[in-house]
């Protein structure tokens, strides 16, 4: 989904756009996973700052891999 993403938004500041990626997806699963299993799991404010920075690394590599493996299609002028 980043390369599709990255395909039509270029590659100036990759490293932004996988960080708000990374958010976008972290926002997406645990704003619909925790309110589901909220009863059964016992998150404490320590466990999502976890998670959170999880992602934020997750971002970064993912900005990493894709900047050293994509290359963009050349567009014509």
């Amino acid at each position: 989904m980043f390369i599709y993403f990255l395909h039509f938004t270029l590659r100036d500041y990759i490293w932004l756009k996988g960080v708000g990626f990374s958010l976008v997806i972290w926002v997406i699963v645990l704003g619909t996973l925790l309110v589901q299993s909220q009863a059964k799991l016992n998150l404490q404010s320590a466990d999502v700052l976890v998670t959170f920075f999880a992602h934020l690394v997750y971002s970064i590599a993912l900005a990493f891999a894709a900047g050293k493996l994509y290359t963009l299609p050349t567009r014509p002028v």
